[in-house]
């Protein structure tokens, strides 16, 4: 009885998704098929998070950009485009099946302390399999790299890009205490906001007054503060 009562709404579920979803987006007839040019001004290697926008940017003006990627497009994977089913992407085609070195300290529940490390093989990299969950890096590791030679890579040199390229859509006059208010911008490209959950918001305004009250421990649950998803 419960099977069957299961089967029916799976079943209806899919009928309303498929009447109620706009169709199907396809890549262009040739779009990969393109030969290349004698020359380009800018070779960019990896089409992830990172490497789309570096090319985005670079070809808004009159260079020529080429965009490289081992994987293909996405565009057509419809479990892509649904955050709740990012763990049916680990593994997949869309996934370089990295495993994670045998640890010492950690995995205890894993076979021989190892565990899968999902990167994102295709157009948008793990940025197209990972919820559409957005993290800032930790603070210390960019100074730490600081620290050893890398020369304006200190979060304090990094943090203006940061801010700059997002656009926070939920309410920043709501953290006027300390410096939260400071930490965020909203004239960016990439949209952002708290899940959808009003739970997931009371939890993360409880991060928000622990880094007001305790400005000792900011740096270390900063990246935490800034677990937003895109929109």
């Amino acid at each position: 009885m419960f099977l069957g009562q299961s089967l029916v709404q799976v079943a209806s579920l899919v009928i309303f998704l498929t009447t109620t979803l706009p169709p199907n987006e396809k890549d262009p007839p040739g779009v990969f098929d393109r030969p290349l040019e004698n020359w380009y001004d800018y070779i960019v290697v990896g089409a992830g998070s990172a490497g789309g926008i570096v090319a985005t940017r670079l070809s808004e003006g009159y260079d020529k950009v080429l965009l490289l990627e081992a994987g293909g497009s996405d565009i057509e994977n419809d479990l892509t485009k649904i955050p709740l089913l990012w763990s049916a992407l680990s593994n997949s085609n869309l996934d370089w099946k990295y495993k994670t070195v045998e640890q010492k300290h950690a995995l205890f529940a894993h076979k021989d302390e190892v565990t899968n490390w999902p990167r994102g093989k295709c157009l948008g990299g793990t940025g197209r399999i990972n919820a559409m969950g957005l993290i800032r890096g930790n603070p210390i590791d960019f100074d730490t790299w600081a620290k050893e030679g890398a020369v304006g890579w200190s979060y304090k040199d990094v943090f203006p890009y940061f801010k700059k390229m997002e656009s926070i859509a939920f309410n920043l006059s709501a953290y006027s205490e300390g410096k939260k208010q400071r930490q965020y911008h909203t004239g960016g490209k990439v949209r952002t906001s708290y899940g959808r959950k009003k739970k997931a918001g009371e939890q993360l305004n409880i991060f928000f007054e622990l880094s007001i009250k305790m400005p000792h421990l900011y740096n270390k649950i900063s990246n935490l503060l800034f677990l937003t998803f895109l929109l």
